[in-house]
């Protein structure tokens, strides 16, 4: 067989907005008990209402109202402590994420919840809640518009339909305003991604990690600048990996990804 090297070469770190800031919510605002069912992903929520955020009321602190007005009930003094979020998003590869971003804007706590698993706090007490437990301080200034991120782990990720679910919490119901918005990113680290090699029949068959996918696989006769070449062969993903078949390389042939 004829030698083959492979080549290491760094791409830049890439990312996939998976769920934008603005993005429409289905929402709950009737100060009724949800339970614990609606975080659920199979949970149904269409009775609940939609709109766009940012959801809330009484907070221009950011110079724009509301996207989606929400109610308080009845009594402008006795508001709903809480209201309930909730957004499906598609994801076509989870292995392909190394890393997960989430930015939250909360008036005044909130809990996040992907998959019917809690992942975040934010301005709440560390014991069990229910519908009536207050958030811990009153917000205001540029609290009230600021995303407050944290990192999570892509294997919370589904391969298709995700849920993300979102509870606000007023800290008494005195309070004037509420806000909520969040964004979620991928993140995918294509430095350093190392290409395996394996003889399939008369053929060379090159892999490499599908937080990769977007490289381009190049290959040379030698490893004088310049000499490097983009291959036609049209890669597929197969078992979490890239894999390109080619020819077998006469006398000895070198292999990198490259930047897209």
């Amino acid at each position: 067989m004829a030698a083959i090297c492979l080549g290491l070469a760094a791409s830049a770190c890439a990312q996939t907005l998976l769920v934008p800031a603005g993005s429409v919510w289905k929402y709950l605002d009737d100060g009724s008990d949800p339970g614990i069912g609606w975080r659920a992903t199979n949970f149904n929520d269409s009775a609940w209402l939609a709109g766009p955020a940012e959801l809330g009321y009484g907070d221009t602190s950011d110079g724009r109202p509301e996207a989606t007005v929400l109610g308080w009930g009845p009594n402008a003094n006795a508001k709903y402590i809480t209201s309930y979020f909730r957004r499906a998003f598609q994801v076509a590869q989870p292995s392909a994420y190394t890393n997960l971003l989430l930015g939250l804007m909360r008036d005044d706590g909130a809990v996040v919840y992907l998959n019917g698993i809690e992942v975040f706090r934010s301005n709440m007490t560390n014991a069990p809640i229910t519908y009536t437990t207050p958030a811990l301080l009153a917000v205001g200034g540029s609290d009230e518009f600021t995303f407050y991120t944290t990192n999570l782990s892509p294997a919370l990720l589904l391969p298709g339909t995700n849920l993300l679910a979102v509870e606000i919490h007023q800290v008494n119901g005195q309070s004037s305003d509420i806000s909520f918005d969040l964004y979620l990113f991928g993140m995918v680290d294509t430095q350093l991604a190392r290409l395996e090699v394996q003889r399939a029949g008369t053929a060379l068959q090159v892999f490499w990690p599908v937080s990769a996918a977007d490289g381009l696989l190049q290959a040379s006769d030698s490893l004088v600048p310049g000499a490097w070449q983009s291959l036609a062969a049209p890669p597929v993903i197969q078992n979490g990996r890239v894999q390109a078949t080619l020819d077998l390389p006469t006398p000895r042939r070198f292999f990198r990804l490259a930047k897209p």
